[in-house]
């Protein structure tokens, strides 16, 4: 009886900033018809809801925090609207002062609850929400089954040479996508593309017997330590920010400062910082390499002081992350 009971619940997927008041807010919300499956991160939150999706088994909201483990709870939130826009997320959070409820986060949220709070509050929200099918509107982050190999190449110049001669031959190499000036350890920064591994490491060997090149460094992009579930989200959230902007949706800064990071991770931590350095505010893309570093991270803002403001609190801080080497895009004639 105490199995079909449970079943016959609305289930409620949480992921809760601690463990203190988990046994009280789930004994509160289950004498309102709900059953909460507890997930101890955020990325167990995206596989589970795309397990149930899998399935076909209904989910009547995600509850999540703010203050979580892995990926903050308002970017969560962002990341499952922008794949399951009809899958209702709901904050409930007890770790400190809210967030400011202008917030273009918070906004996308169906409900926000300060804990401790009136637990009749939050079952009256939810009993409100309308009980529609969440995963029956699903924006796919248009992800090929087979995708080019990619490489990150950093090169240094020798002395005295025309840099502007070699960014400009580089550009038009017919393996690289992009083509940066950076200031820092390296003069340049490349991203190489093409359907065989083995000709960006043979492109690589020759680019680097040019003699105005001193140092040529290559880190192959790998698979990232996250599972296929949890990539097809961060797909589907970078797909939808380009989007939003593009519709004008979302205000493009009228100047825009760019950095490349190398982060070096300890390796028992990168499926943990991994996805909170994809995740993080200001970045743009974030790929896993091999080599010396074991990601190689795009970060944007609208200023020198608010990029610095986001590398100085935001990612060199974390846990995990060992070495954090930043090369600032640049003009050419600034380098």
């Amino acid at each position: 009886m105490q199995e079909k009971a449970t079943h016959d619940m609305r289930e409620i997927i949480w992921v809760p900033e601690r463990r203190g008041y988990v046994s009280e807010v789930r004994s509160l919300l289950a004498g309102g018809g709900y059953h909460l499956t507890e997930v101890p991160t955020a990325v167990d939150g995206l596989r589970l809801l795309d397990e149930r999706r899998k399935k076909g088994e209904g989910v009547t909201c995600l509850l999540t925090g703010i203050d979580l483990p892995d990926i903050p709870g308002t970017r969560m939130l962002e990341v499952v609207k922008s794949r399951f826009p009809r899958l209702p997320v709901v904050l409930l959070t007890d770790a400190g002062t809210p967030v400011f409820p202008g917030d273009r986060a918070t906004r996308l949220a169906d409900g926000f609850f300060k804990w401790p709070c009136p637990v009749r509050d939050v079952t009256t929200h939810l009993h409100r929400i309308p009980a529609v099918d969440p995963f029956q509107v699903e924006r796919h982050s248009g992800r090929r089954r087979k995708r080019p190999h990619r490489a990150w190449g950093l090169i240094q110049l020798a002395e005295e040479v025309d840099a502007e001669a070699v960014f400009h031959a580089l550009r038009n190499h017919p393996l690289v996508t992009t083509c940066e000036a950076v200031q820092g350890e390296y003069d340049l920064a490349v991203a190489l593309a093409s359907g065989v591994a083995q000709k960006i490491g043979q492109a690589w060997q020759e680019l680097g017997r040019w003699p105005d090149i001193g140092r040529a460094d290559l880190l192959p992009v790998v698979e990232p330590p996250l599972d296929e579930a949890v990539q097809e989200f961060l797909a589907a959230f970078r797909r939808h920010q380009t989007d939003q902007i593009r519709r004008g949706q979302q205000a493009r800064p009228s100047v825009l400062v760019e950095e490349i990071l190398l982060v070096e991770i300890d390796a028992a931590a990168c499926d943990r910082v991994f996805p909170r350095l994809a995740c993080a505010e200001g970045v743009v893309a974030c790929e896993a390499v091999r080599g010396p570093w074991q990601a190689v991270v795009q970060v944007r803002a609208p200023g020198r002081e608010a990029i610095q403001r986001l590398i100085g609190e935001g990612l060199r801080p974390l846990e995990g992350v060992l070495r954090l080497r930043d090369l600032k895009v640049v003009r050419l004639s600034e380098n």
